[in-house]
């Protein structure tokens, strides 16, 4: 995680400051258990890529939490976003605009239904045209 905003989780009494440990260290690292969930109150961006994570206060994503998702969300990721713990929060998917990416989003989405929505920047098209590739949908 990475917390551009003050934003704090809270397990079992004990509570962590993301944006100080952001702050300190450039990332933030919460251990999931099953059934043993950090709460967090806050606007989450769900992030594919490891270099948008790592730039991304760069991206113009209004957001408070950057999160990491490699990719694909583990189940066990998507079981803490849905859970009652993160209920209050909203998420923003920013991935990657292929079936895959798309997959992804429509995943969040059935976590938590309207509270999720896709990152669509205005130059989105010009981004298809100079990052994309026709190949993966083709296939």
């Amino acid at each position: 995680l990475r917390a551009l905003l003050p934003a704090h989780c809270t397990r079992a009494g004990v509570e962590v400051d993301l944006q100080a440990v952001t702050s300190q260290s450039g990332a933030a690292c919460l251990i999931l258990e099953a059934g043993r969930f950090w709460t967090l109150s806050a606007h989450i961006a769900v992030v594919a890529n490891l270099e948008c994570f790592l730039h991304f206060e760069k991206m113009g994503v209004s957001a408070d939490v950057a999160l990491y998702a490699a990719g694909r969300l583990s189940e066990l990721a998507l079981n803490w976003i849905g859970s009652p713990e993160l209920s209050q929060c909203r998420f923003t998917h920013c991935g990657d605009y292929d079936p895959v990416g798309l997959d992804e989003f429509v995943k969040l989405r059935s976590a938590v239904g309207s509270r999720a929505q896709l990152h669509l920047p205005d130059n989105l098209r010009s981004l298809i045209a100079t990052y994309g590739r026709p190949d993966l949908l083709r296939d």
